[in-house]
């Protein structure tokens, strides 16, 4: 149960990570 909490969190900050550098990248096209 704790693994998978752990995993989970690590994978929501990569996934924060990749939407922030998305939202950077859309941003700077308009």
């Amino acid at each position: 149960m704790y693994k998978t909490f752990i995993v989970v969190l690590e994978f929501y900050n990569s996934m924060k990570v990749y939407i922030n550098f998305g939202v950077d990248c859309w941003k700077q096209e308009i």
